[in-house]
Protein backbone atom coordinates (compact mmCIF):
# COMPACT_ATOMS: atom_id res chain seq x y z
CA UNK A 1 0.00 0.00 0.00
CA UNK A 2 2.93 2.10 0.87
CA UNK A 3 4.34 1.66 -2.52
CA UNK A 4 1.06 2.21 -4.10
CA UNK A 5 0.61 5.34 -2.80
CA UNK A 6 4.55 6.62 -3.49
CA UNK A 7 3.70 5.92 -6.78
CA UNK A 8 0.57 8.00 -7.12
CA UNK A 9 2.14 11.02 -5.41
CA UNK A 10 1.45 13.85 -8.16
CA UNK A 11 0.49 11.16 -10.65
CA UNK A 12 -1.59 12.34 -13.78
CA UNK A 13 -4.04 9.18 -14.93
CA UNK A 14 -3.24 8.79 -18.84
CA UNK A 15 -5.24 5.65 -19.59
CA UNK A 16 -8.58 4.27 -19.30
CA UNK A 17 -9.37 2.23 -15.58
CA UNK A 18 -11.33 -1.19 -16.14
CA UNK A 19 -13.37 -1.32 -12.22
CA UNK A 20 -14.81 -4.40 -11.41
CA UNK A 21 -15.85 -5.90 -8.02
CA UNK A 22 -16.63 -9.12 -6.52
CA UNK A 23 -17.51 -11.50 -3.72
CA UNK A 24 -15.94 -13.90 -1.28
CA UNK A 25 -15.72 -14.76 2.05
CA UNK A 26 -13.00 -14.94 4.77
CA UNK A 27 -12.70 -17.13 6.90
CA UNK A 28 -15.96 -19.23 5.95
CA UNK A 29 -19.71 -17.99 4.26
CA UNK A 30 -20.28 -16.44 7.73
CA UNK A 31 -17.92 -13.70 7.13
CA UNK A 32 -18.50 -12.52 3.79
CA UNK A 33 -16.81 -9.23 1.71
CA UNK A 34 -17.00 -7.19 -1.22
CA UNK A 35 -13.30 -6.37 -2.96
CA UNK A 36 -13.36 -3.38 -5.58
CA UNK A 37 -10.75 -2.95 -7.91
CA UNK A 38 -9.63 -0.13 -10.70
CA UNK A 39 -7.24 -1.25 -12.72
CA UNK A 40 -5.04 0.34 -15.69
CA UNK A 41 -6.77 -1.21 -19.13
CA UNK A 42 -3.23 -0.95 -21.15
CA UNK A 43 -0.97 -1.43 -17.84
CA UNK A 44 -2.82 -3.43 -15.52
CA UNK A 45 -1.56 -1.39 -12.84
CA UNK A 46 -3.78 -1.50 -9.71
CA UNK A 47 -4.74 2.05 -8.97
CA UNK A 48 -7.30 0.98 -6.14
CA UNK A 49 -8.68 -1.40 -3.94
CA UNK A 50 -10.98 -1.76 -1.40
CA UNK A 51 -12.60 -4.60 1.36
CA UNK A 52 -16.43 -4.12 2.60
CA UNK A 53 -17.68 -6.42 4.77
CA UNK A 54 -20.98 -7.58 3.87
CA UNK A 55 -23.46 -8.51 5.90
CA UNK A 56 -24.36 -12.41 5.88
CA UNK A 57 -27.20 -13.48 3.57
CA UNK A 58 -30.01 -15.76 3.31
CA UNK A 59 -31.89 -17.92 5.83
CA UNK A 60 -29.82 -20.14 8.13
CA UNK A 61 -31.56 -23.30 9.26
CA UNK A 62 -31.79 -24.23 12.88
CA UNK A 63 -28.18 -26.27 12.82
CA UNK A 64 -26.64 -23.35 11.01
CA UNK A 65 -27.97 -20.44 13.96
CA UNK A 66 -26.54 -23.00 16.16
CA UNK A 67 -22.51 -23.59 14.53
CA UNK A 68 -22.75 -19.78 13.94
CA UNK A 69 -19.39 -17.81 15.37
CA UNK A 70 -21.65 -15.38 17.17
CA UNK A 71 -24.97 -16.01 18.29
CA UNK A 72 -25.79 -12.84 16.57
CA UNK A 73 -24.58 -14.16 13.07
CA UNK A 74 -28.08 -13.80 11.45
CA UNK A 75 -28.64 -9.94 12.90
CA UNK A 76 -25.22 -8.79 12.64
CA UNK A 77 -24.84 -5.09 12.58
CA UNK A 78 -24.64 -4.15 8.96
CA UNK A 79 -22.93 -0.81 9.58
CA UNK A 80 -19.76 -0.43 7.16
CA UNK A 81 -16.87 -0.21 8.90
CA UNK A 82 -13.30 -0.50 7.78
CA UNK A 83 -12.08 -3.73 7.96
CA UNK A 84 -9.02 -3.19 10.10
CA UNK A 85 -11.75 -1.41 12.67
CA UNK A 86 -12.81 -2.83 16.14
Amino acid sequence: MLFHHATLRGFTLAEPLAVDGFESFVHSQFFPFHANLAVGATSWFLYGFTHAPLRRKGAMTTDKKRSAPNSNASTADPTPRPSNAP
